[in-house]
């Protein structure tokens, strides 16, 4: 997972770098990783969660 991670984190600093803008890095934000892992579970790109919560909600799982 870490090398498809660091490929894409590459392409998206390509990109950034060709239109001027400073390059992103990763990080491990719990919340983040556990709103991913549920869109890629479920094949629902939201905000929301599937069970009706809204990003800052998910700060405090």
């Amino acid at each position: 997972m870490k090398i498809l991670q660091n490929h894409i984190l590459s392409e998206i600093n390509t990109d950034r770098f060709s239109a001027g803008l400073r390059p992103v890095a990763l990080s491990d934000n719990k919340a983040a990783q556990y709103h991913a892992a549920e869109i890629l579970k479920s094949e629902l790109l939201s905000h929301w969660s599937k069970n009706g919560l809204k990003p800052y909600m998910l700060y405090s799982l």
